[in-house]
């Protein structure tokens, strides 16, 4: 049975890169990619504005023909990037890999809807859009979410690193990417601690994780750096040439880490490998 991978188009830059990460996921062990673009409905939205922001100087109809016109333009951007990613990896009706174009047109976007039905979703990172669409995935589909690098990346799944700190959020990652991380060639376990007092504890925890790949027939190397922060397992996953990177999301809970900084809001404002999400 396939798996059922959701794809993100917005019309905007990272439509490309998006669709290729969703393809090569596809290709570890087949799958269907279904390729949705959840529009606006601009009638709806238009009468929200004019209710919630009243601007005397613009008329619900103008407002309307502005949202239509850039809707209709991300469509087209959308649709073009589907085609072209048809054409680039050959994708066919029957082969180990599909893809399928769905359209949506509501006020709300139905994206976390649709993300519940899919064993994976796939977004990238716009810096035109706010990352809120990002976070609400993560904390509200209760499906493990793939961001998709800044440059298209053919393939994923061969070298694959986890970001291990000992806690559900990570164990649950691990668990929701098992099928990516047995069907991986190299396996590592990054571990930066926090402090100097915590580095022993977090070895010991990485030799546990390590240990139970090794129980199902895997070989893991560890990684510990001398400091901690995202930074730092960015460059340890870089280093060990990684194609994806698998960590747990908002293991401090999402305010404390939007207010302060943390692991997860870093991963999703920047990472150049593919980030495999989970909560």
């Amino acid at each position: 049975m396939k798996r059922s991978i959701l794809a993100s188009l917005t019309g905007l830059s990272s439509d490309r890169t998006v669709l290729d990460a969703a393809i090569a996921a596809a290709r570890i062990d087949g799958g269907h990619v279904t390729a949705l673009r959840a529009r606006i409905d601009v009638v709806d939205a238009a009468s929200v504005l004019a209710v919630g922001f009243p601007n005397p100087g613009v008329s619900i109809g103008d407002s309307v023909a502005l949202i239509r016109e850039e809707e209709t333009a991300r469509s087209k951007h959308a649709r073009e990037a589907y085609d072209d990613a048809i054409r680039r990896h050959g994708i066919g009706a029957d082969g180990p890999v599909t893809l399928a174009w769905l359209e949506t047109v509501s006020l709300f976007p139905e994206f976390l809807t649709e993300a519940r039905y899919h064993d994976l979703t796939v977004m990238g990172r716009d810096p035109e859009l706010s990352a809120e669409s990002i976070r609400t995935v993560l904390l509200a589909s209760g499906r493990p979410l793939l961001l998709a690098p800044p440059r298209p990346q053919p393939l994923i799944g061969r070298t694959i690193a986890i970001a291990w700190k000992e806690g559900a959020e990570a164990a649950r990652a691990v668990t929701a990417a098992e099928l990516l991380l047995m069907k991986a060639d190299r396996l590592f376990i990054l571990v930066a601690p926090e402090s100097t007092r915590a580095r022993d504890d977090a070895a010991r925890s990485a030799a546990r994780l390590a240990k139970s790949f090794a129980d199902k027939g895997r070989t893991v190397e560890i990684r510990q750096s001398q400091g901690g922060g995202a930074r730092a397992i960015r460059n340890m996953a870089y280093e060990c040439d990684a194609d994806m990177l698998v960590m747990g999301a908002y293991g401090h809970g999402r305010v404390r880490e939007m207010l302060l900084g943390g692991m997860t809001e870093a991963m999703v404002a920047e990472s150049a490998i593919p980030v495999f999400l989970f909560h």
